[in-house]
Parts: C-alpha cells; structure tokens; sequence
C-alpha cells in the first residue's frame, strides 16, 4: 500500500490564492485540503488532522491569530505546523504572528518555489516531530536542544547552543555552523563543538567555489550530505587538509533566517563532520538537523528583531530626552521673557497713576483725560493677565502644574469666581445667577485653580454675550457613563445668551494655537480655554461644550467626587 501524502490545509478567504496554492502545493505531491473561514478552518482541521496549516491573517469573524490560539488549544494539533500567510510585512506584524503561536510567516504575494519550501520545511519538522513522539529520548533531547537555543537573544550564545547539543544528540565528531561572506565569497567556520581528541577547523577559511557542497547547501537552501569524502577526488581543498583534520563524511543543512533573510550575517548553514569512518546519516537524522536549524533560524530572526525593537527603543528614549530638554528650554525662557515684560509694564503703571495724579494736581483730569487714563490702565492689565496666562499654559505644558488640594463647598468657588468678574458684568449690564441641586456635596480640588477656571469661563461668557444679557451658573450631581458608570461626578455649567460658536469651530476651541474667526470679529479664546482644559485634567476631571448660533453656549466643568457625605449648602445665590 503506498503512503498517504501529507495533507496541507490551505486556510484563506481569496478563493484565488486557495487555488493557486492547491494547484504548487499538489504538484510538489501534498494533498491540500481548503476552508475559506476561521470557522471552516478549525472544523476541517478537526476532520483531517493536517500536517501543515497555511493559515491567512485577515479573515472575517475569526481572524488568523484568533484560529492559530484555539488550535494551539487543541493536543490534537501539537505537531502541526502553522504558517501565518498575510501582505502585512511590518516589523510589529511578524512579531505578533510569531507571539499568536504560529511557526512561521509567510508574506503575500510569494513565489511558488518559496512557498513550496516553507511548506516542505514546515512538514519535515512536523514528520520530524510525529517521529520523535514515538521515540521519547529523542523527543526529549530535541525539547532540550531547542529550548536552550531559544533561551537567549544573543546571536553567538544561539549559535554555540545549537553546535554543542547538535553534536552530542548525533555523536558526531565535529559539529560547525558556517557561513558565507558575500563580498569576499569566503567560507568560514563561525563556531564549532568537537569531541575529545578532534582538532578545530575555526581558523580554517576556504574560498567559495573551492567549497561547493557548502556552498550549494548556502545558495540553494537545500540540504545534503556526503557520505564517503575520500570517493569524490574533485573536492580538492578537502584532500589537502592536514591528516588530522580530513573529514571521512560531511552532512549540511541550510539555516535560514528571516523572512527576507535581513540579518547581517544572513547565509548560516549546520555541518556535522565525522573524522573517524564513514558514515551515512539516516533520513531520521537529517530531519532532526533541519528541524534544529529551522529552531535555530527562528531564535536568530527573533534576536534580530530584539536587536531592531532595542535600537528603536534607544532613538526613541533619545528623541524623549531631546523633547524634555527643549521642553525645560521653552519654559525658562517663557518664565524669563514673563519676567522681562512684566517690569517694564510696572513701571507703565507707575507712570500712568502718577500722570494721573499729577494732572489732578494742576486741575487738568477732564472727562476725556480721565478717560484716556482709565483705558490705558485696561489695557496695561489686560496685557499682565495675558501674560500670566502664557506663564500659566507654559506650565501646565511642562506638566509643572502643583494642586494644592483643600475640600471646600462649590458655591464658595462660584462666589469668589462671580466677585471676580462682577465688575465687568457690571459695566455691560449682564445679569449673573446660579441655580443648584438642593443639597452639594463638598470636594477635594485646589480652589484658587478651579475659581480660576470658572472665573475664565464667566470672562468668556461676558465678552460675547451682549449688553443687558443673562449669564448663569448651574451646579449638580451627574453620573457617569462607559468607563466612568457608576461614579458620581460634579459638574458646573457656565450657560450664556451669547451669539453661539459655529460648529466647525467647535473642535479648535481648546487649541491655544487656534483662534476660531468669523468675518471680522474674534470668536477664538486665546489661551483662556486651554488653560481651563488642562487646570480640570489635573484634577482628573474635563471640559464639556455644547453651542448654537443664535441661542448661546454652555460650557461646563466636570470633576470627580471623592467619597464623602454632603455638607449643608451655602445660602442660594
């Protein structure tokens, strides 16, 4: 009865490549099975226990990593090897179809020849593996050998690993891990493990085409072996070695890293050598150095990719230490260019009230000098607050903001807010009130940054709303939603009868480098808003806005409760 191919199970929702790869894959003489879902996929593989899985990544409902753990799962499918299939070629998305459990990864489109060769290496470890489970020492010694060389993201620690436990589980006389340097076209021995008494070949480089069975093993990606040396009188610079260094037989097999073999010393191959007598190696045994060089090629494509993820790390932790210091630069010269402007600014005031003063003296104050005094001292204080708010933003940008956090009631923050900007309503005959629920709980934030918030938010509210308006502050208990359920949250509105704010603009209003306009007149806030963003992020809390054009807008801060029973409500405003 002749043997039952191995079966591939072609897993993929592009009917075209299924076909494609059941038409290369049949031809190399596997017996491909399909399923075009992740659901499909874990049926079929239940039904048939595949030696090899071509596993595609996007796929609805179950995706490829999600179908690769379910069948990682499974015992049943311990053997079977799963190559990840996907156009995603990025560094990250290797990792993670490497991190999903899968063996390999495969990446669209490929060419028949490269996917007739993961298929083939994937199913001589599988055949490998279903071997070794029927001979448990030797299972055991591959788990070892293999465990010890996936131990370490050190490229040389790897290589020496695999030398050292490939020689003693085949008791060879020598075992290299070789290369080829593509510039020089040298072959030289990159490590090695001997048993007692046999010299090393380390020092030894050959010329490339002075070593072709090594070299065909590296180009072809193909494994061999030369049981007797002694009968191919063409392997010249073989016969010219030193008596003690011929090589009775020789075994090689290719160790590929990488998806694109990207790693520096990218052509790696495994020899065993025995001195002694010769000797032919079982198809039993090639299998095991192919499985171990595939074991092999996965650790050094992963200590490449640490090497990649720590060199990335490295820049990035660079460019943070660069952005920290020019953040630290910006606010000393903000704080320094403050300073700079707010003395000579004093000394405007000095001026100005002495000015005053001196007119008054000489019975010069008319109405339009007093006038002109008055708006010159406007204007002289609105440049400081302006300032002081560019200090503030500054370091709150730094994250250099500190709370002073006291518990305090609400309307003692709405009192002092409305005592603040009472003049100022005063002078455009806005109406200012307060509606709350019937009783507030007490809460813990700094009262000087929040009545500065709020002062901000009353300010704005002035400026665009017009003589005569209403302007009111509502406070109550709201919960929270999504994340927040269950949490209970204060929350105080600032609602005006202003012109409103365009939608489009409603995005930008907390951007302090914005300033939102229409035709001529400003509907931006300068800093003002951005400060009040970052003033209620310190708090754990955020700014709410809601807007119409024509009828007004609201905007609302809202803080966290701590856990703490109400207090007896500040008289009603």
């Amino acid at each position: 009865m002749l043997p039952t191919p191995p079966k591939v199970l072609v897993v993929d929702d592009d009917a075209g490549f299924r076909l494609i790869a059941r038409r290369v894959l049949t031809r190399a003489g596997y017996l491909v099975e399909q399923a075009g879902d992740g659901g499909a996929a874990l049926e079929v593989a239940e039904q048939v226990s595949p030696a090899v899985i071509l596993l595609d990544w996007m796929m609805p409902v179950l995706d490829g990593p999600e179908v690769c753990r379910l069948l990682r799962e499974n015992p049943k499918f311990d053997h079977s090897q799963i190559i990840m299939v996907s156009a995603k070629g990025e560094l990250n998305d290797k990792i993670s179809g490497l991190e999903s459990g899968a063996d390999d990864y495969l990446v669209k489109p490929c060419e028949p020849r490269e996917l007739t060769a993961r298929v083939r290496s994937a199913m001589r470890v599988y055949e490998l593996k279903r071997q070794l489970a029927e001979k448990a020492e030797r299972e055991a010694l591959l788990r070892r050998a293999a465990a010890q060389i996936r131990s370490s993201l050190d490229i040389d620690a790897i290589l020496s690993a695999t030398v050292e436990e490939v020689r003693k589980v085949c008791d060879a006389s020598r075992a290299v891990i070789f290369q080829l340097d593509e510039p020089t076209q040298q072959i030289s021995v990159r490590t090695e493990a001997v048993s007692s008494g046999i010299p090393s070949v380390a020092s030894i480089i050959l010329a490339a085409d002075a070593a072709p069975f090594s070299l065909k093993v590296l180009k072809k990606r193909q494994s061999g072996q030369i049981p007797d040396l002694s009968a191919l009188p063409d392997l010249e610079a073989l016969n010219q070695l030193p008596e003690p260094l011929r090589l009775k037989s020789i075994v090689a097999v290719p160790i590929i890293v990488g998806t694109n073999h990207e790693i520096e010393e990218r052509l790696f191959g495994l020899a065993l050598h025995q001195c002694g007598q010769v000797r032919h190696w079982t198809d039993e045994e090639i299998a095991f150095l192919e499985s171990l060089a595939t074991q092999t090629g996965i650790a050094l494509e992963h200590a490449r990719l640490y090497r990649v993820v720590q060199e990335r790390n490295r820049q990035l932790q660079e460019n943070v230490s660069k952005l920290e210091e020019l953040a630290r630069q910006r606010e000393e010269f903000t704080a320094v260019l403050v300073h700079d402007i707010r003395s000579p600014l004093s000394v405007v005031i000095g001026s100005l009230e002495i000015l005053s003063a001196k007119a008054e003296s000489l019975d010069l104050l008319d109405e339009d000098l007093g006038e002109l005094f008055t708006r010159s001292r406007e204007t002289v204080d609105n440049i400081i607050t302006l300032v002081n708010e560019i200090l503030d933003f500054s370091k709150a940008e730094a994250g250099a903001m500190q709370l002073d956090l006291l518990l305090v009631h609400p309307l003692e923050i709405v009192d002092d807010a409305f005592e603040k900007v009472e003049l100022l309503a005063h002078k455009k005959e806005i109406s200012l009130g307060c509606l709350k629920d019937s009783w507030l709980p007490q809460i813990l934030v700094d009262p000087v940054k929040i009545s500065r918030a709020l002062q901000n938010l009353l300010t704005n509210a002035i400026k665009f709303t017009s003589e005569q308006g209403k302007i009111r502050v509502e406070i109550g208990l709201v919960e929270g939603t999504q994340l927040e359920h269950g949490r209970q949250f204060l929350k105080i509105s600032v609602i005006d009868n202003g012109p409103g704010i365009p939608a489009k603009y409603l995005p930008y209003l907390f951007n302090p480098y914005y300033q939102a306009r229409q035709r001529s007149r400003q509907l931006g806030t300068g800093l003002g808003l951005a400060i009040v963003q970052r003033i209620v992020a310190a708090h754990g809390g955020n700014v709410q806005v809601q807007s119409s054009e024509g009828v007004g807008s609201a905007f609302s801060l809202v803080l966290p409760l701590a856990n703490l029973e109400p207090l007896e409500s500040s008289p009603n405003h």
